[in-house]
Order: structure tokens, then sequence, then C-alpha cells
């Protein structure tokens, strides 16, 4: 898988766990958006268009510091949905890493 499809379904779980892509504007901008807003912020995310912006962005509103770009755009070792909480709310346990083998 490319770099650039691994950080968007990096950013894709985001918005899922934030609740959709109006609930993810609304994370990263705090205010309510309008519909073309959330259509470009869709936009923006299925063609992986990340400015340094964006990523600051994301790592701020989901807290992500322990996120290496390497996990973001290589798809190495976690998702952004580690909380065993949250799994466990789901009845699904927390993913395990995906780290290739040598």
């Amino acid at each position: 898988m490319s770099r650039e499809k691994h950080a968007i379904e990096f950013v894709k779980l985001l918005r899922i766990r934030a609740g959709g892509y109006r609930q993810l504007y609304i994370k990263l901008h705090g205010k309510e958006p309008t519909k073309q807003q959330v259509k470009n912020l869709n936009n923006h995310v299925n063609r992986g268009n990340f400015n340094t912006e964006f990523i600051l962005d994301l790592i701020e509103a989901f807290d992500l510091e322990e996120v290496t770009l390497g996990e973001m755009f290589k798809g190495l070792n976690k998702e952004p949905e580690t909380d065993v909480s949250t799994a466990q709310a789901k009845g699904t346990s927390p993913k395990k890493g995906t780290a290739k083998r040598k």
C-alpha cells in the first residue's frame, strides 16, 4: 500500500472516531461547517492532500502526540484508535500492531 493510502486510511479512522466528516470538521475548526466545507473536507481526505497545518490540527484535535509520521504514512504498528475503553464499548478488542516481519 502506498504512503498516501496509509495516511488516507489513518485519517478515515479518525473521521469514524469523530462521528463523520461534519463532526471531524467541528473537532478541527471549532465551528459548524457549511455543506460545501464538509464536501471539501471529504475530498481533501479522499485525495490524501495533507499539508503540515492539517496534520498539526489532527495531532492537536485527537491527542496524537505519540503517533509518528511513519505510523501515519507507512502504516507501522498503530491505528489511531488504541483506546481500550472505546474498543470495549464497541464490543471489540483493540487491534494489534501490523509491523512487517523481516
